[in-house]
């Protein structure tokens, strides 16, 4: 079997000339300034109040588990595979609240992927190509 090698593809966009060129170029970096202040201002707010919670929702944005400051610092250590990586203090909190039972596979019928894309090609199509 031959390597297997991954792809991520970026499409570049044309880009104007002239004035119509310059216009579109100064109306993106105004966008961008004006993201940039309106993140700034959310993440600012963001932690106010009950510094006591700390939430996770991290690309899960139907579900928000939220643990108390405490259970999860100071951090921990874990050992896996002969490396030492942090983890929340109370690991067993930490997962069951997000995973409930953590340590059972779910049903064939409840597994889901959530890869949500990517291209592989293998060596006899780059060849093609090449």
């Amino acid at each position: 079997m031959g390597k297997i090698y991954v792809f991520i593809i970026t499409i570049k966009k044309n880009k104007e000339k002239g004035l119509k060129g310059k216009l579109l170029y100064l109306k993106r970096q105004i966008l961008k300034i004006e993201w940039g202040i309106l993140k700034y201002i959310l993440l600012k707010n963001k932690n106010k109040g009950n510094k006591d919670i700390i939430t996770y929702d991290w690309k899960m944005a139907d579900y928000q588990a939220k643990f108390k400051y405490n259970d999860i610092f100071p951090l921990s250590k874990v050992k896996f595979e002969g490396t030492e990586y942090n983890a929340p203090k109370d690991i067993h909190l930490y997962l069951t609240t997000i995973y409930g039972d953590y340590t059972e596979l779910p049903p064939i019928e409840n597994q889901i992927c959530h890869n949500k894309e990517g291209f592989i090609f293998d060596e006899k199509y780059l060849k093609k190509w090449s």
